[in-house]
C-alpha cells in the first residue's frame, strides 16, 4: 500500500512527505478505485476549484462510486492537495 502511494505521488508530481496522511490515503484510493477510468487526477480535479471545492467534490463523489465517507474524505484531501500546487 505504501509503495502504491509513493508511486502515485511520483507519477502525479507530488513529493513524498508533502501530503497529510489522509491525502496519502486518497492517493492510494485514487490508484485503486479511480485510475482505471481517470488516468490522471487533473482529469477530475480541474472541475473543482474555489471556496466550495470540497463540498462540490463530496457531492460529486457521493454519486460517483464513492459512497464511503472516509474514502471520500481521503480523495478530497488528495484532490485539494493536487489543486493547491
Amino acid at each position: 500500500m505504501r509503495l502504491t502511494v509513493i508511486l502515485s505521488m511520483l507519477v502525479s508530481g507530488v513529493a513524498p512527505g508533502a501530503l497529510s496522511a489522509e491525502a496519502e490515503d486518497g492517493a492510494a484510493v485514487f490508484q485503486q478505485a479511480c485510475a482505471r477510468c481517470h488516468r490522471h487526477p487533473s482529469e477530475v480535479s480541474y472541475a473543482f476549484e474555489g471556496a466550495e471545492a470540497a463540498a462540490e467534490m463530496d457531492a460529486f463523489l457521493t454519486r460517483h462510486h464513492a459512497r464511503d465517507p472516509e474514502m471520500r474524505a481521503a480523495l478530497i484531501a488528495w484532490f485539494l492537495a493536487q489543486i493547491s500546487e
